[in-house]
């Protein structure tokens, strides 16, 4: 395997384990504040939604 092909690799184990660590905090977040994560999520999506529907007027 050359340099960059390691490099590359490593990289993405990096970003692996970055990814596994948002993930749990998100899921610990979510457990001790599942009302604030509805909210959150509500809020998101009437967000998205409106911006959606706006580019269709």
């Amino acid at each position: 395997m050359d340099d960059k092909a390691k490099i590359g690799l490593e990289n993405l184990k990096e970003i692996e384990e970055r990814l596994k660590e948002i993930k749990e905090r998100t899921s610990e977040f979510v457990k001790e504040h599942p009302l604030t994560s509805i909210a959150i999520a509500a809020s998101v999506g009437f967000i998205i939604a409106k911006l959606i529907s706006g580019r269709r007027s």
